[in-house]
Formats: structure tokens, sequence, C-alpha cells
């Protein structure tokens, strides 16, 4: 029953981002446009960002292997003993233990070394790179491996 559960919800959440995926977060001339960038690339808008992050968190086999164009904060993490360059935005969530709401870190760790160790924390980028997965003893950690960065302004920094 689990098994389905799981596959209902993956299913659930890829209908939503494709349906959503026209709906960009920039303006143009007044009008909301998604970004081109290029045929296989999907750009996941700012009411795209947490369903994306939970996507590939609970059903990677989904997203692995296709490319994205991601925006968030940069933010470099010390992980497993290695530097880690890191995307993230905040997502507010309740805390079942004291049913408090509280701001939580969700992002993707970069691969490829394309992102510079050096920028200042919490500075805005857009990476296009694709989803790859590593297994690590009992969990998958997923990953983006970036072809490619550009510092952007700032955007929504609170995601739901």
């Amino acid at each position: 029953m689990k098994k389905y559960l799981t596959f209902a919800l993956a299913l659930v959440m890829s209908l939503a981002m494709l349906l959503a995926a026209g709906c960009g977060s920039e303006k143009e001339n007044g009008t909301a446009s998604t970004p081109d960038f290029g045929e296989g690339v999907t750009y996941i808008s700012d009411s795209l960002y947490y369903t994306f992050y939970e996507g590939t968190i609970y059903s990677p086999e989904l997203y692995e292997g296709k490319k994205y164009a991601v925006d968030g904060m940069f933010h470099l993490n010390t992980y497993e003993g290695t530097e880690t360059v890191q995307l993230f935005r905040y997502h507010i969530e309740t805390d079942p233990d004291d049913g408090k709401e509280y701001a939580y870190y969700r992002g993707f760790m970069l691969k490829g070394g394309v992102v510079p160790t050096d920028l200042p924390e919490k500075t805005w980028i857009r990476v296009v790179g694709t989803v790859e997965t590593e297994a690590h003893g009992d969990h998958v950690h997923v990953y983006l491996n970036v072809e490619s960065y550009e510092e952007i302004a700032a955007g929504q920094e609170y995601v739901e």
C-alpha cells in the first residue's frame, strides 16, 4: 500500500510540475513569461520550487538525467568533511512536536565545479544542470550537475 501511495504522490507532483511549467516567475512587458533555456531544459519557477524539491527527494528516479534551470541563494556548506556548493530557499513548515512554524532550509547540492566557492553567502544564482543521484548507505543524495550559472537579481526567499 505504501508503494502505491508513494507512486501516486510522485505522479501528482509530476503532473503539477508539467501543468505549471508555463507559469514563470519573471515579468516581460508586464506579463508572466517563462525564460527560454533551450530545448530539453525545464525552468523551475518560484511556484514550483518546493514541489520540485520534494519530488527529487521522494521520487528522484522521475527527475534523474533531466535538465532544469533553478534559481536560489548560494550557500557553501561543509558536508561529510567536504565543502559543498549548494543552492537553496526557505520553506515554512509546522514542527509536529511543538506546533510552531519554522523556516527550513530546502536546497540542492551542486556538482560540476562551475559555481565558484567564493561567492558571498546568499548571492542569488540561476543554475542550469542535470539531476543526478548517488547512493550513500541507506539513502540517496540528489545533486544538480551544473553546466552553467549566472548571478541574478534577488528573488523570493520563501517558497510554498
